[in-house]
């Protein structure tokens, strides 16, 4: 996933570090099925993890609290114009196989 911001001209870190912290902030509606569940829990960085993965993740884990305590993930992360409800409404509903209905928001 950094990489696919990065092709289009993005920091992927940053967009990342958004999504994390939009999930943390706003949940993702139960629409979006297994895909939404799947995705919320890969952005979850607060599960239970070991003091050396813990460390590696603290800016993930940080944009978490920001998500869930100070939400404005937008402001936080200037750097990358997308919302991941955006990219996943947009998956779904190119999965669904309606693509007219799949444009960005």
């Amino acid at each position: 996933m950094l990489y696919v911001p990065r092709s289009l001209g993005m920091r992927g870190r940053t967009c990342l570090l958004k999504a994390v912290c939009e999930v943390a902030d706003e949940g993702l509606p139960e629409s979006y099925g297994l895909l939404g569940e799947v995705t919320a829990m890969l952005l979850a960085s607060s599960h239970n993890v070991d003091n050396s993965t813990r460390s590696a993740l603290a800016q993930y884990s940080e944009a978490e609290h920001r998500g869930r305590h100070a939400g404005n993930c937008n402001t936080q992360y200037t750097g990358c114009p997308f919302h991941l409800r955006d990219l996943i409404h947009y998956a779904v509903t190119v999965l669904h196989g309606d693509s007219r209905r799949g444009t960005w928001h």
